[in-house]
C-alpha cells in the first residue's frame, strides 16, 4: 500500500479549499500508470475505466500517459472526446445502448463497441448502414457461475449465475449466426469481466484462459479473424492493513503465456480503473460534533455517504485517521456524517486519537468508487471540491458546489 500524503500538505490544502474534499496525488497516478504499461506485454492494450474517477483532469492525465479509454455513457464519452482520445483509443462498453447514445457513438465512431445482447447489435447495426460505416464490434459473454464465484473471493463480484451484462456462454453458437447476417458490424473477438478489485492475479488469468479456449474453438470452426480478447480488468489495491498488493509481474506473464498459447497472433485488451487511480486520493472531512450516546463515542462530520458510499467495501473506511492527533489518548468512536439518515456512518467503533470539533479527519484510497459513486444529491448538499496535489503545489480539478445551483433546471408544479 502507498505512502500517502503528509499531514501537514492535507492541513494545508483543508485550510484552502474547504471541507469536505477529494484530493489526488498525480504522481501516484502517473506511477501506477507506467508500471502497468511497462509490465504489459507487446500486442496487449490498457483502456482507462472512467467509471472509477471521471474527473477530467485523472482522464486527460490517464491518455497522455499512454492509455485507451473505457467509456459506457453519453458524459463519459463527451470526457473521453473533451480529454482528446483520439477515435482509435475509444474502447464503448455498458449493458444499455439507448437511441441518443448510439447516435452519439456514430458521430464519434470508436474502435471497439462491446455488444451485450443480439437486440443492441441489431441497434447499432442499423445505425452503422445508415452512415455508411462498418463498427467493429465484440462480443460480451456471461461466463460460467465457478469462474465468477472464485474471481470474487477476495474482491467484488460484479454478476452472479444469472446477469444482465453480455449473453450467456452457452447461447454463443446460436448468436454468432445472427451476427454474421448484419452487414454494418464485423465481429473482431470477445469480452469478459468477472469480477472487481481482486488482488489474486491467477483468479483473473483463469477466465482469460477460458475466453482464450472460446476464441480457438471459433478460430478453428472458420473464423480467423477474430483477433482480439477483452479479458475485462478488475485489479485490486489493498484496502486494509495487512492485505497484499496486487502481483502485477504475475499478472503480466500470465498475459504473455495466454498469447503464447493463442494458433495466432492475438490482440489482449483490459479495462483498469481502480488499480490506476485508487491509491492516489485522500478524501478530507471537518470534526463538526462529538456525543455521547450510551455507551458509544459519535464523531459527526461535514461530509457522508452522499460524497462516500463504498458500503460493499467497507473495511477500506477503518482506514481513516485523524491529521495532528499525535499524543492525544485514544478512544473508540464511529464516525457519522451529516445526512438526516441513520445509515450515514463512514466507520463504526475505530480507535482514534480523541477527536474534537475542528479536528481534520483523513481517508486514504479515495480515488476511485468515491465521489463519483455516491449518493451525491442526497440532502442537496453542495458537492465537494476535487484537488490536484503534485510536486508540492496544489489547484483545483473541480470547484466546490454551490447550494443556490440545486435549483438549475426545475420548475415549479402548474
Amino acid at each position: 500500500m502507498l505512502d500517502h500524503p503528509a499531514d501537514t500538505t492535507l492541513a494545508r490544502v483543508a485550510e484552502r479549499f474547504g471541507t469536505p474534499l477529494f484530493t489526488y496525488d498525480l504522481a501516484r497516478i502517473r506511477q501506477q500508470a507506467t508500471k502497468l504499461l511497462a509490465a504489459l506485454p507487446a500486442g496487449a492494450m490498457a483502456h482507462y475505466a472512467f467509471k472509477a474517477n471521471p474527473s477530467l483532469g485523472i482522464c486527460r492525465l490517464l491518455r497522455e500517459a499512454g492509455l485507451g479509454a473505457d467509456i459506457s455513457s453519453e458524459g463519459e464519452l463527451v470526457t473521453a472526446l473533451a480529454a482528446a482520445y483520439p477515435p482509435e483509443r475509444l474502447l464503448f462498453t455498458g449493458p444499455a445502448k439507448y437511441p441518443a447514445l448510439l447516435e452519439r457513438l456514430g458521430a464519434a465512431r470508436p474502435a471497439l463497441v462491446v455488444l451485450e445482447s443480439l437486440t443492441e447489435a441489431h441497434r447499432l447495426d442499423a445505425l452503422a448502414c445508415r452512415l455508411g460505416y462498418r463498427q467493429d464490434v465484440l462480443l460480451r459473454l456471461h461466463p460460467p457461475a465457478a469462474l465468477l464465484e472464485e474471481a470474487a473471493r477476495d474482491g467484488i463480484q460484479v454478476a452472479e449465475t444469472s446477469s444482465k451484462f453480455g449473453v450467456d456462454a452457452g447461447h454463443l453458437a446460436e448468436a454468432l449466426p445472427a451476427l454474421d447476417a448484419l452487414p454494418g458490424l464485423r465481429l473482431r473477438g470477445l469480452h469478459c469481466y468477472v469480477a472487481s478489485n481482486v488482488l489474486d492475479a491467477d483468479r483473473l488469468l483463469r477466465p482469460a484462459q477460458w475466453l482464450l479456449g472460446l476464441l480457438e474453438t471459433l478460430r478453428r470452426e472458420g473464423r480467423p479473424s477474430l483477433d482480439c480478447l477483452d479479458i475485462g480488468g478488475g485489479l485490486g489495491v489493498p484496502c486494509a492493513s495487512g492485505e497484499a498488493a496486487f502481483d502485477l509481474d504475475h499478472f503480466a506473464q500470465g498475459l504473455r503465456d495466454l498469447q503464447a498459447s493463442a494458433s495466432t497472433p492475438l490482440r489482449l485488451l483490459l479495462e483498469v480503473g481502480r488499480y490506476l487511480v485508487a491509491e492516489s486520493g485522500c478524501y478530507l472531512t471537518r470534526v463538526l460534533d462529538v456525543r455521547e450516546s450510551r455507551g458509544r463515542t459519535w464523531v459527526i462530520v461535514d461530509g457522508g455517504i452522499h460524497n462516500l458510499l463504498r458500503g460493499y467495501n467497507g473495511k477500506a473506511n477503518r482506514l481513516l485517521r485523524l491529521v495532528g492527533g499525535k499524543g492525544r489518548p485514544l478512544r473508540q468512536v464511529s464516525v457519522a456524517g451529516c445526512l438526516p439518515t441513520p445509515q450515514d456512518v463512514l466507520v463504526e467503533d475505530l480507535m482514534l486519537p480523541r477527536p474534537e470539533p475542528g479536528d481534520l479527519l483523513a481517508l486514504p484510497n479515495c480515488g476511485a468508487y468515491a465521489l463519483h459513486h455516491s449518493l451525491l444529491h442526497f440532502g442537496l448538499h453542495p458537492t465537494p471540491a476535487e484537488v490536484a496535489l503534485e510536486a508540492g503545489d496544489a489547484w483545483l480539478l473541480r470547484q466546490r458546489g454551490d447550494a443556490e445551483r440545486v435549483l438549475e433546471g426545475q420548475a415549479i408544479c402548474r
